[in-house]
């Protein structure tokens, strides 16, 4: 089992590595690194976005049963975006319902609350190439009902992180934008349950759900928690809309008290409004 998760961990180190190089390949020989915004970047408009989700889960958490839990959910989002010449604020929530099975078929439930902040500077590079570089902060709440093995308990992973991310976009013709995204959390609070519990919970409230994985908080860092995400997409836009469609990775993990590891596949179709006049 130890050598599972050294050998994920010797790849998305890997990952990371690969994104770092990508970013200062793109970045240092470009034209300009001040962030004098032109034509394509030089607007300050707002953009709401939602849309569903739909997403094959893995799940594996050693506190209850070294079992892999696999299915599949479906999920909301919202966002928020402020785009000026030379930097973008990106906010956005999330829900996500997910059912799941482990290996003698046995049933359970994922129930995944999330919010995101980041901040980026914005650095055209070559030609119609956009690079955002800053950081964000993630909250995300993994709440597991595992019924078949216990029913009297709730388990869960709650993280508050922040960390370094960059994103590209890449105008290919009028109208069409490519754009990818990578986020490495590495630093925050992690709250997972204790080894032994013997109170029942009331896990029939919906509050239980968003109090409870929040009343035993504690600091952590890299390697102890690790966490990946990377997005890639294309915006369709028309006039002052546009439908969004994105790929997401996302990997999670914490080795404490046993280990929890999650790993999803998303796809995202959201529709974008924007606000705003050109500068």
């Amino acid at each position: 089992m130890r050598k599972e998760y050294c050998h994920t961990q010797r790849i998305l180190r890997i990952a990371v590595f690969l994104g770092i190089s990508v970013v200062f390949t793109l970045v240092l020989p470009a034209d300009d690194l001040r962030g004098e915004a032109d034509q394509s970047v030089s607007r300050r408009t707002c953009h709401l976005s939602y849309g569903i989700a739909i997403s094959h889960d893995q799940l594996r958490d050693e506190l209850l049963v070294p079992l892999r839990w696999v299915g599949a959910g479906c999920g909301l989002h919202l966002g928020w975006d402020i785009i000026g010449g030379a930097w973008k604020l990106h906010s956005g929530i999330g829900l996500a319902l997910s059912y799941l099975e482990e290996g003698y078929g046995n049933g359970g439930a994922a129930l995944t609350p999330s919010f995101v902040l980041e901040g980026y500077g914005r650095f055209r590079t070559r030609g119609t190439l956009t690079s955002d570089i800053g950081a964000v902060f993630r909250s995300r709440i993994n709440d597991e009902q595992l019924y078949s093995w216990d029913d009297a308990h709730l388990y869960y992973l709650a993280s508050y992180m922040i960390g370094p991310s960059i994103a590209f976009e890449w105008n290919l013709v009028p109208h069409r934008i490519l754009h990818f995204k990578l986020c490495v959390p590495i630093i925050g609070f992690v709250g997972r349950p204790e080894e032994e519990r013997f109170v029942k919970q009331e896990v029939g409230k919906i509050w239980v759900y968003f109090t409870e994985p929040n009343g035993s908080l504690g600091f952590t860092t890299l390697p102890k928690y690790f966490s990946i995400e990377l997005s890639a997409g294309i915006d369709l836009k028309r006039k002052r809309s546009a439908f969004r469609f994105d790929y997401i990775l996302s990997y999670e993990r914490y080795m404490q008290p046993e280990p929890f590891v999650r790993f999803t596949n998303t796809v995202l179709l959201a529709h974008d409004l924007e606000f705003g006049r050109k500068r």
